[in-house]
Formats: structure tokens, sequence, C-alpha cells
């Protein structure tokens, strides 16, 4: 990708599949854990909501981030005058064992109507914010969310920032 194209990419603005990020922290961890359990997407740091390009913070606890959530460290690489974040989509427990993502009282079955019932409540609720709820991993929240869109019963309406859920087929 070079220049013109990140520009390109700044002038259309975020969507399903492209976010904007002033550092790299908790958020972009969030958003390659999302995009990369959903059709994937691009995140383009350091470039603001109003699609100014603000420059890049990397936190210290960006790698730490990584860890908590399972990703495999970030590359980074000076090329040119920048630099480069290479980061990987394979997770690092891919096969690690899925049943401690459960709750004992939460069968998969009522999993999907809770969401649907989290959503009612709350539309802008998001995916952390329901693994948070389920005391489960956020993987395991964005598969019952794709089996739900599959489904027709909710979709998402903007983006994950200022996007919300609604409900299509109940």
């Amino acid at each position: 990708m070079d220049k013109e194209e990140i520009l390109q990419i700044i002038k259309q603005g975020e969507n399903e599949t492209i976010e904007f990020k002033t550092s790299f922290g908790k958020e972009v961890i969030e958003s390659i854990v999302a995009f990369s359990n959903t059709k994937g997407g691009k995140i383009i740091v350091g470039v603001n909501d109003n699609k100014n390009i603000a420059g890049i913070t990397v936190a210290d606890e960006s790698i730490q981030n990584c860890k908590e959530y399972g990703i495999h460290e970030p590359k980074f690489e000076e090329i040119f005058n920048g630099f480069k974040v290479t980061l990987f989509k394979q997770m690092l427990n891919d096969t690690k064992d899925v049943t401690k993502d459960v709750i004992k009282d939460v069968t998969k079955e009522n999993r999907e109507d809770i969401i649907i019932h989290l959503i009612q409540k709350k539309p802008e609720i998001t995916i952390l914010e329901m693994a948070n709820w389920f005391k489960t991993n956020p993987r395991t929240i964005l598969r019952e969310i794709e089996k739900l869109k599959s489904q027709n019963k909710i979709c998402r309406k903007g983006g994950r920032k200022n996007g919300h859920w609604e409900l299509t087929n109940q």
C-alpha cells in the first residue's frame, strides 16, 4: 500500500472494514481481534475521527494488550522516513480449550437470546462489553454475532466507534 492509497482510504473515512486510531493501544488490539474474526479490515493508526493525520503514539502497554488478547506481538520495522507495523491475524491460543470460555449457566441457545436482549437494552453495546458481561473471550461473542447476522436477526449500522446494532428479524 503506498501513500496515495492510504490518503484515499482516509478521504473515504471509516466504515465496517476501515478504522482510524490516534494511538497504538488497547483499541487497536480490540479492532485487530474483531477484524480477524470477521471479513477483515484495515486500521490506520495516526489518524483521528475527523480524518486528520495526527501522528502516532505507541503506548507501553501495547505489547501487553496483545498478550492479553492472545495476539502475536506486533513487528515494528523502520522503513523510509517512518516505520511499518506488522500485525498478525493468527491468534496465539487458536487451539485452546474453549470450554473455559463458557459460563456454566449459559448455553449456546440462550447466549443468542441474551445477546439480542443486551442489544435491545443498549444498541451501541460493544463486543468487548458483551464479552465482559458473559465473562468470556471477545472471539466467542464475535462467533455468536456472526451467527445472528447470518440468520438476519441483527445487523450493524455504522462503524465500530459510532455505530449501533439493530434487530432485523424477531
